[in-house]
């Protein structure tokens, strides 16, 4: 490897596309074996393979075998690159991603209300007469129970539970349909 390595990046900074590939059978065992023991990138050593030899492309006119040797040169450029990778996976899990629906309250479409009062209002028809009156006056009149007392002539306590079977008679005509 060391005989025709300080050619070799010498070669990838002239351009040469063979020198590439030489470069990537050459040095791929080495950064695959920088990859294992680098588990914490959290990528496959083919993944560092890939951002290592970019990285050596783009700086392969940095190297200087006056320096060192060309296998050093790869060697810290695959962990440094590994080191890189591993940071980015800790800042990427690391922040929390809110769920939308958490974020933004669910939209109702106009439709949605319409059809909800549709079926509401059908509902209340199929509603014997006194527990539909009784029902319209709370929830279309606002009245109180108080007040739809005094107007039908009933004391609290009946309207209170007539309100309650009536409202449970409506979910379960709602329920059906």
């Amino acid at each position: 490897m060391s005989a025709a390595a300080p050619a070799l990046l010498t070669r990838v900074a002239a351009g040469e596309d063979e020198a590439v590939s030489q470069l990537m059978r050459t040095f791929s065992p080495l950064i695959q074996d920088i990859a294992r023991r680098h588990r914490s990138t959290g990528s496959s050593g083919d993944d560092l393979v890939q951002e290592t030899m970019l990285r050596l492309w783009r700086s392969a006119d940095r190297f200087d075998a006056a320096r060192g040797n060309e296998t050093g040169f790869v060697a810290a450029v695959a962990r440094n690159a590994a080191i890189d990778m591993s940071r980015r996976r800790a800042t990427r899990t690391s922040i929390p991603v809110a769920d939308p629906d958490d974020v933004l309250p669910p939209v109702a479409f106009p439709s949605d209300s319409v059809a909800t009062t549709v079926t509401v209002r059908a509902a209340l028809e199929k509603l014997p007469p006194a527990q539909r009156q009784l029902l319209r006056l709370a929830y279309f009149e606002q009245l109180t129970q108080p007040e739809i007392a005094d107007r039908l002539g009933v004391p609290v306590g009946t309207v209170k539970s007539r309100t309650f079977q009536a409202l449970r008679v409506l979910r379960s005509i709602l329920q059906e349909g």
